[in-house]
């Protein structure tokens, strides 16, 4: 018996289990399926109030005398937690062992669901870019090849994957790998993966390996692969309530059922009677010391021998494997004779007292006088069968004859005065010959089994128990079977009916046994179960189907095949063993493109277990062929209640040739065995968090490629990866732009999933720092939207050949009150919306954005409030000619305009400077000054039209003269050059979007107005 205790706290067990016969490890081996022998456990077990080490559970028997009892030991914080949450007695057995069974139609009790290898990665798609990585991202790695699911052992599941990580090169922490959302961390040794960088050999990992997996095998609807169903069946059970056995037939009476009609003479059957008596005599052993127990019955007729394997079916709790020892066919006991002695001198006189009374078998009666007591005892053995009567000094004594029966010799009837009222009785031993033998019993010790002695049986007189020979060899196929075998050898009949059977029994080859000359006794009984063997019944070919595509050739084929509820059959007493007929699968092949002949393969299937179980196997092919696969059960399911005998064909695989590295990419090979941790689910795909690793820019110079995020590196990685060099990258813009990025935290994290441009993939890389591509003098440079102070170039009608065009766009009840900034969320990787408002604004109707490349909540909020600054604050619009001046400027200069407009600026030229003392310039100009409404400034144009100015202006003389407080040099009329012109009042300032060559003469401009305010949020964050 096992005893089960939450702790090591006085208590009443929580389970006990009727448990006798087999040790603690195998029990553990069958109902915990974490169980493995060892020094270290989360449990203890002791005998008698002695510990019993770990070490040693494996020789430990549990016997119904000295129960097993078995505590939680929380030694330290995961059994603590363990014994916190509910007792490691109903996580570490209760809920692990196999559970009693509820048997229903052709399924056993539900086990445990094989742990999943519920997990996944990117399919691409023919045509897809290879998605490529920028600053640190979440990255979901594609197949490099199909995946390869397989069954390391029938309760285990592993699967091997080749991934691509991405191009180039990446900071991958272990930390942040991820299936769905449960780290890959706490999967302990069930998780294996490695990292290979670009154009390393990937050979040595055995997920690199190209397998095929044939689509036309696994999952349909409501099963996980293609059932392997019976082409044909016969009856497999006789159903009879008793059977009558004589020499070698077997007949069902009338009234106590009906004989299967298609069984046929050849047939070959197993018949598992439990009709013996047999009794264990305790050999004195126990798990430390063990000594055999001895085993008496009447089991000559086995011709069991030294070394023989055998089951005792209704003996233990489990069907384990015996040994013969040693055996001694016959052991004569004499016995000792049962007596009845009476307790005074009988009389002699009986004529007028007549007495009756029987003893054993025999009834006396003494009705006469006698002379002496030897002629009482005369008339006595006169009228007795089996007992002889004897008298000592006149005291009357019976005494049994051989053989002897071992009971009380019965008296009955008025003995009185012949014996006394009370004689005394002696009870002797039974006269007996038996069979005797020692026996070996099996262990499995970390998978490797070995004999022990059998110490521990349960001693005393078990009825209705089966001894059957262990070992039976099919041709052909590898079959244990644990009850006997029998052709049948002719059909008992009754006009067209069969009622029984004769048999021949079959030797462990198959042939007939000519030493057997029928069953060993003669009786009517119930404990007998007769079946058919269904290994004669070949199930229905399922295919074929192509291992590998048309185009290919392979060597090696695997395929699995999978039991969803379990395998074996249900013993009365609720343990699973395995089927008496081993199930065997059937694989055919041949070259699909010659069609040639089928070549067969054949697989045993011996599992037992209510556990989910699978198996995986493989066949090497004589040379490299397009194979086409079909397969069938030999055995026919089983449709008994008892049984769990559903097998499905899971999956089909076929090795193809496959690279050995990947030049340009980072990949990544996993192998993940089996884990309840991993649920099956949706969202089940591998995941991880990578930083992209470039060269970066530092002190004006390139430096080793390392992890980064910062824009710069990306964008010259764009770049060069077209061909271009560093000669064609403003190098020092993109540094002092770096500079600024890195200070304010702006970078660039995402995916590239689409196809795209060079223009279009730096434009959105530099659209977080707020700036934008442009090709300047042929260089690749970045122009970011930035707070100006100082103009660059000035246009005003002088240098315009077509005036300055203005258009200003007035605020309508439709324009846009706000800005929804879509991100994604670095904590979550879900995309989030962030409202950006200015005051006043209801959001009635808001512009969305996509701001790709950003996790940072506050750094697309800017981006929002920039943008929404610019729909309120840049409304002008502004256009005008040049001739080849406007070529001075760069997309998003910031340009000074000047236009004839009264109250705001004129322009004109100027005709003359002179010094008018203390730095003052005093300048003579074209047009007359309108000081009175004007803001007194004035700027004036360089010669490479650059904007001077704009300087505080003083009245001169008269309207044609100013005097300016402005640095050196000042204008110089004189000059060869195009004579400088002014602009009297406040700029128009402009920053340029557009210039557009007209011909050899002539450039077309288009500007937008520049207004601080857009710039206000820039280093601001979103309200909480």
């Amino acid at each position: 018996m096992i005893e089960i205790y939450p702790s090591t706290l006085p208590g009443e067990p929580l389970e006990r289990h009727q448990v006798q016969g087999i040790t603690l490890h195998d029990w553990l081996t069958e109902h915990v399926r974490e169980y493995r022998l060892g020094p270290e456990q989360p449990i203890s077990a002791t005998v008698g109030g002695q510990l019993v080490p770990p070490e040693q559970w494996d020789q430990l028997m549990i016997t119904a005398a000295a129960p097993v009892q078995l505590r939680v030991q929380p030694k330290d914080a995961v059994t603590a937690i363990f014994a916190a949450v509910g007792a490691i007695a109903g996580m570490f057995l209760s809920q692990s062992m196999a559970k009693k069974p509820q048997l229903t139609q052709n399924q056993g009790t539900q086990g445990e669901k094989m742990a999943g290898t519920a997990v996944g990665a990117n399919i691409a798609k023919t045509g897809e870019i290879v998605p490529e990585l920028a600053g640190r991202h979440r990255r979901y790695p594609d197949y490099l090849c199909q995946p390869r699911k397989y069954f390391v052992d029938p309760r285990t599941q592993a699967v091997d994957m080749m991934l691509c990580v991405g191009p180039g090169r990446y900071l991958l922490p272990d930390s942040q790998i991820k299936i769905g959302e449960t780290p890959t961390s706490v999967l302990g040794e069930k998780w294996q993966h490695s990292f290979f960088e670009p154009g390393a050999d990937v050979s040595g990992h055995q997920s690199h390996r190209n397998w095929y997996n044939a689509p036309e095998v696994g999952a349909s609807t409501g099963s996980s692969g293609l059932r392997l169903t019976a082409g044909s069946t016969v009856t497999r059970h006789a159903q009879a309530s008793r059977y009558v056995i004589s020499g070698n037939a077997i007949i069902i009476p009338p009234s106590a059922g009906s004989a299967p009609q298609d069984w046929e003479s050849g047939g070959i059957v197993t018949i598992t009677d439990n009709t013996r008596t047999i009794e264990i005599v305790d050999g004195g052993g126990h798990w430390s010391s063990p000594n055999r127990d001895l085993v008496r019955g009447n089991f000559a007729d086995l011709g069991l021998a030294v070394g023989d394997e055998l089951v005792i079916r209704g003996l233990l709790s489990m069907l384990i494997p015996l040994r013969v020892h040693s055996i001694t066919t016959t052991v004569d006991e004499p016995g000792s004779a049962s007596t009845i002695t009476g307790v005074r001198v009988a009389p002699l006189e009986y004529e007028l007292g007549p007495i009756t009374f029987a003893v054993g078998v025999s009834t006396v009666t003494l009705d006469d006088d006698y002379a002496t007591h030897d002629a009482l005892v005369t008339a006595l053995n006169g009228q007795l069968a089996g007992v002889l009567a004897s008298h000592s000094g006149g005291v009357i004594a019976f005494t049994e004859l051989t053989p002897f029966a071992g009971q009380p010799l019965p008296l009955s009837g008025y003995y009185d005065p012949l014996l006394g009222a009370s004689p005394a009785r002696h009870t002797g031993a039974e006269t007996r010959s038996y069979s005797e033998m020692e026996l070996d019993i099996r262990h499995i010790v970390n998978g490797v089994s070995e004999w022990r002695p059998a110490s521990t049986l349960p001693a005393g007189t078990h009825h209705h128990v089966g001894i059957s020979r262990a070992a039976v060899a099919v041709p052909g196929r590898d079959i244990d079977v644990w009850s006997t075998r029998y052709r049948i050898a002719g059909l008992i009949t009754q006009g067209e009916l069969i009622i029984g059977w004769e048999f021949q029994r079959l030797r462990a080859d198959g042939t007939d046994d000519p030493g057997w000359s029928g069953f060993p006794t003669e009786l009517e009984t119930s404990h007998v179960s007769i079946e058919h063997d269904q290994s004669q019944v070949a199930g229905g070919w399922l295919g074929p189907f192509l291992a590998c595509p048309e185009a290919e050739t392979t060597a090696l084929i695997e395929w699995d095949i999978f039991a969803p509820g379990g395998h074996g059959w249900i013993s009365d007493d609720g343990t699973v063993i395995p089927f008496g007929t081993r199930r065997v699968i059937e694989l055919q092949y041949r070259d699909y493109h010659s069609s040639g002949a089928w070549i067969s393969v054949t697989r045993t299937i011996d599992w037992a277990s209510r556990d989910q179980l699978g198996g995986t196997f493989s066949q090497a092919l004589p040379a490299a062929i397009t194979p086409e696969v079909r397969m069938r059960r030999i055995v026919a399911e089983n449709d008994s209640t008892q049984a769990m005998d559903r097998l499905e064909w899971y999956g089909l695989k076929s090795l193809l040739p496959g690279a050995s590295s990947y030049a340009d990419v980072t990949t990544m090979a996993v192998t993940l065995i089996g884990s309840d941790v991993i649920a099956e689910q949706t969202e089940n795909q591998i995941s991880l968090i990578a930083t992209r690793i470039l060269p970066v820019r530092a002190g004006g110079a390139w430096q080793p490629p390392q992890p980064t995020r910062d824009i710069v590196p990306w964008v010259s990685y764009i770049a060069k990866s077209m061909g271009h060099t560093d000669a064609e990258l403003d190098l020092a813009e993109l540094d002092r732009l770096g500079a600024i990025w890195q200070t304010r935290g702006d970078t660039f994290d995402h995916i590239i999933t689409s196809p795209s441009t060079m223009r279009d993939s730096i434009n959105q890389a530099l659209m977080p720092g707020f700036a934008e591509l442009t090709i300047d003098q042929g260089r690749i440079r970045p122009v970011r939207d930035e707070p100006r102070t100082e103009f660059e170039h000035m246009y005003s009608t002088q240098n315009m050949t077509v005036e300055l065009k203005r258009e200003f766009s007035v605020p309508k009840p439709d324009d846009h009150d706000g800005v929804d900034v879509e991100y994604l969320d670095p904590s979550t990787w879900t995309t989030e919306t962030v409202e950006c408002r200015l005051p006043g604004d209801e959001g009635r109707k808001v512009e969305k954005i996509v701001a790709d490349g950003v996790l940072s909540r506050t750094r697309a909020w800017r981006i929002g409030m920039r943008r929404r600054r610019e729909l309120k604050y840049r409304r002008w619009r502004y256009s005008w000619s040049t001739e080849l001046d406007a070529l001075n400027s760069r997309f998003m200069s910031y340009c000074g305009l000047g236009a004839e407009v009264p109250g705001r600026c004129q322009s004109g030229w100027i005709r003359a400077v002179s010094d008018a003392g203390d730095g003052i310039a005093r300048l003579s100009v074209s047009e007359p000054l309108q000081w009175e409404n004007s803001e007194h400034l004035l700027s004036w144009r360089r010669p490479d039209g650059t904007l001077a100015g704009p300087y505080q202006a003083i009245r001169g003389a008269d309207d044609f003269e100013v005097l300016v407080d402005m640095p050196q040099p000042w204008p110089d009329p004189a000059a060869r050059q195009e004579s400088p012109h002014f602009l009297f009042g406040q700029p128009y300032p402009a920053l340029v979007r557009l210039i557009s060559p007209q011909g050899m003469e002539q450039v077309q401009v288009q500007a937008v107005n520049y207004h601080p305010l857009v710039y206000a949020d820039d280093n601001g964050s979103p309200p909480v």
